[in-house]
């Protein structure tokens, strides 16, 4: 049974800590990141990472250096609610070893106006929470990865090929929409290469 109880969580400090790198490439991220920080900071603690070149350092180190049970991997662009926070957690202290706290997004436009139509099959990025120790026993981020682009989902079916739990919340996460340049990535296609390939040995799994 959990410790916690959902209707009034305790959580502290040693409980989970949410890991989030963030550039300021565009104006909008500043104002995604006050967001961010609005929403999270008075329940959840907090590492934000400026000073980095690829993703993963940030949430690789930020494990190492944690003291929580359980961390969120999480974009400066992404709003989960608070109650699909604490469902996500009673699934890691359930035994789940990674959870994604949404099953749906919903992309919200500068004005604050919603659109359905982030697609629907990619639910893998956002945020994400692990079992920290299991975080780091399967190695962390994959640190062959080069700046941005399907680390999301390379992690994802890299979980599943370790044997990991991996459970999902029933909600919706909000996207704070801002200027894209994944594809502008030139190591965009060898990254993809790094996420098939735990997605062939997943799928071609005997």
């Amino acid at each position: 049974m959990s410790k916690f109880n959902i209707m009034n969580p305790d959580w502290n400090d040693s409980t989970i800590d949410i890991i989030v790198p963030y550039k300021h490439d565009y104006p909008e991220r500043a104002e995604n990141k006050i967001e961010f920080f609005k929403h999270y900071e008075k329940i959840f603690n907090i590492v934000c990472v400026e000073d980095y070149k690829n993703r993963w350092e940030v949430f690789n180190k930020g494990a190492e250096k944690s003291k929580a049970d359980y961390i969120a991997l999480a974009d400066i662009d992404a709003i989960v609610p608070i109650e699909q926070m604490n469902l996500g957690l009673f699934k890691l202290e359930d035994g789940a070893d990674v959870v994604y706290p949404y099953d749906h997004i919903i992309n919200v436009q500068k004005d604050g106006t919603h659109t359905d139509d982030w697609p629907k099959d990619f639910v893998y990025g956002m945020m994400v929470m692990f079992n920290r120790q299991k975080f780091l026993d399967f190695g962390g981020e994959n640190e062959q990865f080069i700046d941005y682009g399907w680390e999301d989902l390379e992690r994802y079916y890299r979980a599943l090929n370790a044997g990991y739990k991996v459970e999902r919340v029933k909600g919706v996460c909000y996207h704070l929409m801002h200027p894209r340049d994944g594809f502008k990535n030139p190591n965009f296609n060898y990254n993809m290469r790094l996420m098939k390939k735990e997605k062939n040995k997943w799928t071609n799994r005997e």
